[in-house]
């Protein structure tokens, strides 16, 4: 596993906002997670690490999160900017929509300043805004509600995966352009991905089939 936390120790250094570090196997998304507590959602959208406007802005996770060993929010959200897979930052999540990438990366890296940790990817989906996919911290029956509607919107059928009220989730997001070109727009591409403690735990990938349910 790689040490990313060591990152984060870094970078912290260099910019107190830092929090995390995301790491996308085989892809772009190798990088530094931003989190401004004092601003919804805002701050990082047209900012770099050193604060300096950017059209491409920075990952950061939602305002509401919270960080720590034993302290992470129940749902850790981290959103970026995208349009395409040429995209510096989340335009790359798109490769989530082929089965094959999703069979072979179906582990995601995320760390804090104490640890690297493994998550594993459980919905790939397109979700409208009005979708409380995005709430850190919601009572049992919301986050076992949500999870449902992601996981049943899901573009790939997970049912090897097992996720309760009782997970940690992870919570990739940004702006979905497949359905159409209006920016801003209501649709958010997502991957969420559940904690898990040992990669042996993780099931056979090849259940990562298209789901026949969504019509994609």
């Amino acid at each position: 596993m790689p040490e990313l936390h060591i990152k984060v120790v870094e970078k912290k250094q260099l910019n107190c906002d830092t929090v995390g570090w995301l790491m996308v196997p085989d892809t772009a998304i190798d990088d530094v997670i931003l989190h401004y507590p004092d601003d919804p959602n805002m701050f990082y959208l047209r900012r770099d690490f050193e604060k300096r406007y950017s059209m491409d802005g920075s990952y950061f996770a939602d305002y509401r999160c919270v960080f720590g060993a034993d302290s992470l929010s129940r749902n850790t959200v981290i959103y970026g900017n995208s349009s395409s897979l040429d995209d510096k930052l989340f335009g790359q999540l798109n490769f989530y929509r082929d089965s094959k990438f999703v069979q072979e990366h179906s582990v995601i890296y995320f760390a804090t300043a104490e640890k690297t940790m493994m998550w594993e990817v459980f919905a790939v989906s397109i979700m409208d805004v009005s979708v409380p996919y995005n709430s850190p911290n919601p009572e049992d029956s919301d986050f076992e509600q949500y999870i449902q509607q992601v996981r049943d919107q899901s573009m790939h059928s997970f049912e090897n995966v097992v996720v309760t009220k009782d997970d940690k989730i992870l919570t990739l997001s940004t702006m979905d352009f497949s359905k159409t070109t209006e920016y801003p727009n209501n649709n958010r591409f997502v991957v969420m991905a559940r904690l898990i403690d040992n990669l042996s735990l993780v099931p056979d990938t090849g259940a990562a089939e298209i789901n026949p349910n969504t019509g994609r």
